[in-house]
């Protein structure tokens, strides 16, 4: 129970691993000798691991590299990722180059530009990549789910294999069922059929297959003599014309102005706010560099407050239209509402100031949140721009959700736990008064 909390809990905080390796401040060495006992987290400080930590590994930075061995989970995000040494547990993260060529006894579920794998592999293996490619020393003992642009898979897998991509090249051993779907890019030009020469499946001589083979593609599979297949079923796709979903320059280039302008009426909202309330929000950003994880729950306890205020709501105007029920209750409803939209809206101004501060330490205040606020926007705008490609698209608007939820939970939560303090200190002032008036009342009924 405890592990799936912390896996729920790295999803929802899947955007401070990626904004923190936005920029990496120093570089923390363990050496082979040295053993931690207990989780470790690093946020924007690369990462050189050559001893032991026995616990989770949380990390975000520009490299992160493990040659020893961690016992348990490794969370990650960042550039580049070197694992060569052994997980006892699960590895879960992304980063533009991947490569974990050292022993994993759980799963790994990994999003990147490039994946490698080259070593054992206990159970699963989910693998989100523009390229990915399963090196012959690997061993992945349970089932492998494969999505990209170009996978290549030549070690041995012992369960099922499912892959989606354009050009897949098989060349190990597959002891489970292999299905496999060739997506047909939307954007293909009708005019230039010939030209297609993405899309395809090789089987490579040498190559294992002891279920059956299924493959769903636009041109027939070339296998290679040599190679062993048990059972083949082809499902011939029939090209049809579609219309290009891709961006033109044009239309990117009013989004991206529009994209900037929203964010500098934005940026002066909320830098109105920070001059206002200057100690509050930095204190704000102080508790999501703390305790993110903490927030991030909060803010989804404030998420469903809000969903539970909705349904009443909408109860109590059906019983004020059906048996006149007395409409204060409905307008203390909509105030909470409106309450917690407005937290909502404001929810990015302490995550921007956060963001901010990592990348311009020295800074002004408006200048941190100014980098802040175009960091979450960018980011955004391009995850959303490669939405529109084929066969991973889907991916990256997924992680343009994520992080966008994330910055609404891990912000709200930050905003109710400093008004909760704000309440707390004005409640604490007020007793206080009381005291000192009734200490004040003693020593007057004294003096007379």
């Amino acid at each position: 129970m405890k592990k799936n909390i912390k896996k729920m809990a790295f999803a929802l905080g899947i955007l401070f691993l990626f904004q923190a390796s936005i920029v990496s401040a120093d570089v923390i060495n363990i050496r082979q000798d040295e053993v931690i006992y207990k989780s470790q987290f690093y946020f924007g400080s690369d990462i050189n691991n050559d001893g032991t930590i026995k616990g989770d590994v949380i990390a975000g930075a520009k490299m992160i590299s493990s040659t020893g061995i961690i016992d348990g989970d490794l969370f990650v995000g960042g550039q580049a990722i070197r694992s060569s040494g052994k997980v006892m547990g699960d590895i879960i993260g992304g980063g533009k180059d991947v490569d974990i060529s050292g022993v994993v006894e759980g799963n790994i579920r990994c999003v990147g530009e490039h994946v490698i794998i080259g070593d054992k592999v206990g159970r699963n293996v989910n693998i989100f990549a523009s390229n990915a490619t399963i090196k012959k020393d690997a061993t992945i003992g349970g089932n492998l789910l494969a999505m990209g642009e170009y996978i290549k898979v030549e070690g041995i897998i012992k369960g099922h294999t499912k892959i989606f991509g354009n050009r897949i090249v098989l060349g190990g051993e597959f002891f489970g069922d292999v299905d496999i779907n060739v997506e047909i890019p939307d954007s293909l030009d009708m005019a230039h059929n010939d030209d297609f020469a993405e899309g395809y499946v090789t089987i490579l001589s040498g190559t294992i297959i002891h279920g059956k083979l299924t493959y769903k593609t636009l041109k027939e599979a070339r296998i290679e003599s040599g190679a062993k297949l048990n059972a083949i079923e082809w499902k011939e796709m029939k090209l049809k014309e579609k219309e290009a979903k891709f961006p033109g320059a044009v239309e990117t280039s009013w989004d991206f102005i529009k994209m900037l302008l929203s964010t500098l009426a934005y940026f002066l909202v909320a830098l109105l706010l920070v001059k206002f309330l200057p100690k509050t929000f930095k204190r704000q950003s102080e508790m999501i560099d703390q305790k993110p994880f903490q927030l991030l729950g909060i803010g989804l306890l404030g998420l469903v407050s809000i969903i539970a205020t909705l349904i009443v709501l909408i109860i109590l105007i059906v019983l004020s239209v059906l048996f006149s029920a007395p409409m204060l209750a409905v307008v203390v409803v909509f105030i909470s509402i409106v309450f917690y939209m407005v937290l909502f809206y404001l929810a990015t101004i302490p995550v921007a100031l956060w963001v901010g501060n990592r990348i311009m330490r020295e800074s002004s205040t408006a200048w941190k949140l100014a980098a802040g606020l175009v960091s979450i926007s960018v980011c955004l705008f391009v995850l959303a721009y490669f939405a529109n490609l084929p066969v991973i698209g889907a991916l990256f608007g997924f992680i343009a959700f994520l992080i966008g939820f994330t910055v609404i939970l891990a912000g709200s939560g930050a905003l109710l736990v400093s008004l909760k303090e704000t309440l707390a200190s004005v409640k604490t002032y007020e007793q206080a008064q009381d005291v000192l008036q009734i200490e004040n009342n003693s020593v007057d009924a004294e003096n007379k």
